[in-house]
């Protein structure tokens, strides 16, 4: 069972296991998920904040003592270097010395299991979405070579893209960010839908289908399809947008 304080371990994990002492902490994490753009350290360390305060308010709602959660809420004591941002600009080999010390990783297999079972997060079928992150970014591949505005190229090219991130590395992105993604995604194409008779009429159509495909496996983890109704009601549009002026086969 996935659960915040797993999720938190596994991001950390990365660093923790990094042999390049020199390299810079947050750049470590953001090059394994697939984060390129300028805001990538930014959005690290969103993520680990995120992981954090959530874990302290898993603790927090646990049927257990107020001791017990005192020494389970001084297990992430360590890192309110990250929470204060006092340490996010460290190396591995700096951040090893500090708050990511293995022990005190380690420790927080100890909060999972003391959550497993009472504040458990959503998880997705891994093989599922690693399928779906390979099938994104092929399309990515085919939207550098089609024939379009640029800005529409680009925006187009690093939403794909970072679908397939966080399809691969679901367990530090989470609902959110998938949701995010799919709405900028698929209202970046609605909102500048292809020429009548186009050839990018058919790429469209099927990074249509993925999105879908994307708000599946969103929605096995929040059934709450209120929150989400805009991405398929903005994709069945566009599927039949396309059908209708798309090219004949």
């Amino acid at each position: 069972m996935q659960t915040s304080a797993l999720s938190l371990q596994q991001i950390l994990t990365v660093a923790n296991t990094s042999r390049d002492l020199k390299a810079d902490f947050l750049q470590v994490l953001a090059d394994h998920i697939g984060l390129q753009d300028q805001n990538a350290k930014a959005q690290v360390v969103s993520i680990l904040h995120s992981k954090l305060l959530q874990t302290a308010a898993d603790i927090e709602s646990l049927p257990v003592d107020d001791h017990m959660k005192k020494h389970l809420q001084n297990q992430l004591t360590p890192f309110n270097g990250i929470l204060n941002l006092a340490q996010i600009h460290l190396s591995i080999g700096d951040a090893k010395r500090n708050f990511l010390k293995s022990d005190n990783v380690v420790a927080l297999t100890n909060v999972h299991l003391a959550l497993t079972g009472h504040v458990v997060a959503g998880s997705v079928d891994r093989f599922e979405a690693e399928s779906l992150a390979e099938q994104f970014r092929a399309v990515a591949g085919r939207i550098k070579n089609e024939d379009m505005p640029v800005s529409l190229k680009n925006s187009l090219l690093k939403r794909t893209l970072k679908m397939a991130s966080i399809l691969e590395h679901y367990y530090a992105f989470g609902p959110d960010n998938l949701q995010e993604e799919l709405e900028g995604l698929v209202g970046a194409m609605v909102v500048s839908p292809p020429p009548q008779s186009s050839k990018v009429a058919k790429l469209y159509k099927e990074l249509a289908a993925l999105s879908v495909a994307g708000l599946v496996i969103l929605t096995t983890v929040d059934a709450s399809l209120g929150k989400v109704v805009s991405i398929t009601e903005n994709a069945a549009k566009l599927v039949e947008y396309v059908d209708e002026v798309g090219p004949k086969s």
